[in-house]
């Protein structure tokens, strides 16, 4: 469970330095570049993507726990998109970004496998070594990798047409 906290504090994070003026915390005006904004985007678009084809059928939430789902795991990924879709226009992205972004998953990837091998308890079931083996684990975080890095040049190109744009309607 603390696992999956994890990318939702950086959302947390990130439109919490948006709601401060900028002068206000120099020392967080890192969390308003546009690497920062497209890595929080893609990471909390993953966990949609992710929970709505690997995980949703592993649990049935009843009440509250069925509205936190959805509000958790789709509601503010959307709400989410919708922040990074407005910053567009003064968060102008470029294909230099994309390493920056991708060096998240890969962090956040060995924190999981080196926590889960720690703990023996693994948050997500196509990372739990015990059950599905190193081999199976690797090969899912590998294409777990290309899918974050496929989202994230979808939403660099997006963000650089934007600006394309921009230039052009100056």
């Amino acid at each position: 469970q603390a696992d999956r906290r994890v990318k939702k504090a950086e959302v947390a994070l990130v439109l919490g330095v948006h709601a401060l003026p900028s002068t206000s915390q120099p020392a967080l005006n890192f969390l308003r570049t546009p690497a920062v904004i497209t890595t929080a985007t893609v990471s909390i678009l993953g966990v949609a993507v992710g929970y709505h084809l690997l995980l949703r059928n592993l649990w049935q939430p009843a009440g509250l726990q069925a509205l936190s789902s959805v509000l958790l795991h789709y509601v503010v990924p959307t709400l989410f998109s919708v922040f990074w879709l407005r910053t567009l226009s003064w968060t102008l992205s470029a294909w230099s970004d994309l390493p920056k972004v991708c060096s998240y998953p890969i962090g956040y990837g060995f924190y999981v496998l080196i926590r889960g091998e720690w703990l023996a308890q693994y948050p997500y079931p196509f990372f739990d070594v015990g059950k599905i083996g190193y081999l199976a684990a690797l090969v899912n975080a590998v294409a777990i990798f290309t899918a974050f890095v496929i989202m994230a040049a979808v939403l660099i190109a997006i963000n650089c047409r934007f600006a394309t744009g921009l230039v052009r309607n100056a």
